[in-house]
């Protein structure tokens, strides 16, 4: 008498890692179901225990010990008297990420208890892995815990399963393009693309708006037990915005005057021997790694900061936000400076000319004349700097600390909305916690905050931009 099962492909339709047990497992939250394309396993009986593989991936069993072999496990755990020989045709993968060895195992666990009217293990063979309860039932389930909770899906028979194929370095990329040309017709596939969730969302689900944009507190350690103190953590991000707007305003004091100066210098001054020269050093400043400014202003401009600060009776912090606003500074001058000067040179030369013609000075024909014409592009410069400034970080990082102060004080460590992100997402994060998610909220407003700015800077360029001949 021959049994034949077939070990249908599991697909999980999403699969979201909520944390791990006491034992160090992961817990799951999955939407799963199944193709119609699989192993396939035929048992008959046998003096001893055999497995015999052929097929596409059969080496992927062929090349292990039989006691290490998924498929001899589950015969083991249900602990058969008899022996078996198994004629398994391999056409997943074994560790193909959708229940190549799980499936395996599962049919095996059918296939012999059909044949020897046995029962399942207790724990339906949770010990061979958290997939091996689902693939027993092959239905679409909703998987939870370490795979023990399953629960039926009714709907998902009504839609059409869809696959995200893998990069060609993965080791799952093979899989795809089999079930998509084997499994049935309601699979379709998808290129290599990345499906985005919005996880701000799920943070104002856990923090409410009002708290995130009008808290004064920012506290996102939240604790390991509730009846800790601070165990929800404090989510507002006014520190963070005031300490954005403090750096970024410091540094837009510095680098306005010496940019914007040297743009006029260069293009009304300065003969084009010396301008040759100045220009390129200045560009330079452009090519730096933000993180050689970053260990300039904390080496360096801090110290001579605070021991400045000391010399006349001041208190100032080891990390502060003049620091990073004065290198910061430094850092976007180029920016204006290149800028600026493209607009000014693009003033045509027939208003030069007049202006001098009715008897003006070089600084007046500046002042009057070149300025006034060009101020929306020197306008959209400035605020294309103010958005560079905005979205700096190793800078901030580096120099002006991640103590999230609520303080217009210059002297005292502060931290911005980039510095927080980076630090949120650093190292091993639990993406179900706000502490994480907050770092997506961050991100969209700081999107926003930017997206402002050089949407007010188009306007201003389109309103006020002169046509010349």
């Amino acid at each position: 008498m021959l049994n034949k099962q077939i070990a249908k492909a599991k697909i999980n339709l999403c699969l979201h890692v909520t944390g791990q047990d006491k034992n160090g497992y992961h817990l799951l939250d999955s939407i799963v179901t199944f193709a119609n394309y699989g192993d396939e396993l035929i048992f008959r009986k046998n003096e001893t225990f055999e497995i015999v593989s052929d097929g596409q991936f059969s080496e992927d069993l062929n090349n292990i010990p039989i006691t290490d072999n998924i498929i001899y496990k589950a015969a083991k755990e249900l602990r058969l008297s008899d022996g078996f020989k198994i004629d398994l045709k391999k056409k997943l993968p074994l560790s193909a990420g959708i229940g190549g060895g799980s499936a395996d195992a599962a049919a095996t666990f059918r296939g012999l208890i059909e044949y020897c009217n046995t029962s399942l293990p207790i724990d339906n063979g949770l010990t061979l892995g958290a997939d091996v309860p689902v693939c027993l039932k092959s239905t679409n389930q909703r998987m939870q815990g370490i795979g023990e909770i399953l629960s039926d899906i009714e709907f998902l028979p009504k839609l059409s399963a869809v696959l995200v194929n893998s990069g060609d370095k993965v080791s799952t990329s093979t899989i795809f393009k089999i079930l998509k040309s084997k499994a049935n017709k309601n699979i379709s596939s998808l290129p290599n693309k990345k499906l985005t969730f919005f996880e701000t969302i799920h943070f104002f689900q856990k923090v409410s708006l009002s708290e995130f944009l009008f808290g004064t507190k920012w506290s996102p350690q939240t604790a390991l037990r509730s009846d800790q103190v601070a165990a929800d953590g404090s989510f507002g991000a006014i520190p963070l915005i005031t300490g954005t707007l403090l750096i970024s305003t410091i540094a837009m004091c510095i680098a306005t005057p010496l940019g914007l100066f040297s743009a006029i210098y260069l293009s009304e001054y300065a003969s084009k021997k010396t301008r040759n020269i100045i220009k390129p050093l200045l560009e330079i400043l452009a090519g730096i790694p933000t993180v050689v400014y970053g260990f300039f202003a904390a080496l360096t401009v801090a110290p001579i900061i605070r021991s400045t600060g000391e010399t006349v009776g001041l208190n100032v912090s080891s990390e502060s936000a003049l620091a990073a606003g004065l290198i910061m500074g430094i850092m976007i001058i180029p920016l204006i400076s290149s800028l600026s000067d493209d607009v000014i040179n693009a003033v045509p030369q027939s208003l030069r000319d007049a202006s001098l013609g009715l008897g003006s000075t070089n600084s007046e024909t500046i002042r009057k004349v070149i300025l006034p014409a060009a101020i929306p592009g020197i306008s959209g410069s400035l605020l294309l700097a103010a958005s560079r400034a905005i979205g700096e970080t190793m800078i901030v990082v580096m120099a002006a600390g991640l103590a999230a102060n609520l303080t217009a004080n210059p002297l005292e460590a502060v931290t911005t909305i980039t510095a927080q992100i980076v630090a949120l997402l650093t190292g091993d994060q639990e993406f179900d916690s706000a502490k994480t998610l907050s770092a997506f909220a961050l991100g969209l407003l700081l999107f926003i905050v930017t997206l402002i700015l050089n949407m007010i800077s188009l306007k201003i360029v389109n309103k006020y931009r002169e046509q010349y001949d």
